[in-house]
């Protein structure tokens, strides 16, 4: 039986390495200039924040009763002052009642969509939404769930309006979006789909905001914080995660206090997960710290300055560009084999670029995922757009020959 199991798993393996979509976890040791990773700030490498938290852990370690795991989960031994007062700490940066730790964004993402809907509501999601919310939505309760095109307000608009006439004003309806979108780096309009939603009388936006976290809003609060008292009411439930801009590892869920205790009690990822250890919560708080006051906004400067460089860079290329003005820059190069082969041929030049292919994105529009960072140099912004230029220009001799 699990030889027939394991020779269907070669089949399906083969398949994708046939079609180029083949994905690997190998760690390539050669010192490549990071264009890649989601540490937009650069504090995931910053040696003084890594120091300091060190110094505190190992001072720690002699007292800390479970200095290197939590042992269970927060509703049985997993229970510790360090989420405490992370959380609420949390809570009242990003300007809501409560917040509720998890893992990692996606399951914190999962949790809130697979949750918070009810029997006989609808969930409206962007066509672009990440999977961690489609893997939620198809464990939730929601009597339906349907996308809209991406970033298009009024189609959202239009949707919540054909609900509201078939089911009455009883059912609730949710919107689910992300404050900036991971494969095309562009930003939602939160405003005006809150306005829908506040239109509409009984329905809300829950808003992923693991790409803006750091980057948006005031202070690197985030896309929610920079919206009106107003449209920030439309708002039940935003996701902050900690791996991207705020450089190291988790995420929380927040919104009100009733929202916080609800997900508490019904969300199963953090119901029946391990917590993490309390040092991951100081760890998470210090490298917050890191992007606040004048170095965070000198840190967002750096980036936005060098967005605009490497669009000037690349010349006529830029065309190929998605419409972005964050740190997310996509150039489309369309075919898995050949967005591989660019890829690879800018790799070569020392820079780790990486190409994203179908299934994360739709077939045909296959790209290079440019990320600027904080840390990156200007001569290493020409440099790449400079390998850039040649690999795609490699790239249409071949297609035309």
């Amino acid at each position: 039986m699990a030889a027939r199991i394991a020779q269907r798993m070669r089949a399906a393996l083969a398949r994708r390495e046939s079609a180029g979509t083949l994905r690997t976890t190998t760690f390539a040791d050669a010192p490549l200039i990071d264009f890649a990773s989601n540490d937009y700030l650069g504090i995931a490498r910053d040696a003084a924040v890594a120091e300091a938290h060190l110094v505190e852990e190992l001072r720690r370690h002699a007292t800390e009763p479970r200095a290197n795991g939590s042992t269970g989960s927060r509703l049985l031994s997993g229970a510790c002052g360090a989420h405490d007062d992370f959380e609420a700490w949390l809570a009242q940066f990003h300007g809501r009642e409560g917040a509720l730790l998890f893992g990692s964004g996606y399951a914190a993402n999962a949790a809130a969509l697979a949750t918070l809907p009810q029997p006989g509501d609808l969930v409206l999601f962007d066509e672009l939404s990440h999977n961690s919310s489609r893997f939620g939505l198809a464990r939730g309760r929601q009597a339906a769930s349907a996308a809209f095109a991406h970033n298009d307000a009024a189609a959202a608009a239009r949707a919540l309006a054909e609900f509201r006439e078939k089911a009455g004003p009883g059912p609730s309806a949710l919107v689910a979006v992300e404050a900036v979108y991971s494969m095309d780096g562009d930003e939602a309009p939160l405003a005006a789909l809150a306005d829908a939603c506040l239109a509409d009388g009984n329905a809300c936006l829950v808003v992923d905001e693991a790409h803006a976290t750091g980057l948006l809003g005031p202070g690197g609060r985030g896309a929610c914080a920079a919206l009106d008292a107003g449209s920030r009411a439309a708002v039940l439930a935003q996701v902050h995660t900690f791996g991207k801009a705020v450089g190291c590892h988790g995420a929380a869920v927040l919104g009100d206090a009733t929202t916080r205790e609800y997900l508490a009690n019904y969300a199963r990822p953090f119901i029946y997960a391990t917590a993490p250890p309390p040092a991951a919560s100081r760890l998470a708080r210090r490298c917050y710290g890191a992007f606040l006051g004048p170095a965070g906004d000198a840190r967002r400067a750096a980036v936005a300055r060098l967005v605009d460089l490497f669009k000037r860079e690349l010349g006529t290329r830029a065309a190929r560009l998605v419409p972005s003005a964050t740190p997310i820059q996509a150039l489309l190069v369309p075919g898995a084999r050949r967005v591989q082969d660019a890829a690879a041929a800018i790799r070569d030049r020392g820079f780790d670029v990486r190409p994203i292919r179908a299934p994360t994105v739709p077939a045909g529009a296959e790209r290079l995922r440019v990320i600027l960072h904080a840390h990156n140099t200007d001569a290493e912004v020409r440099g790449l757009a400079a390998a850039i230029r040649d690999a795609v220009d490699g790239e249409d001799r071949l297609r035309a020959a």
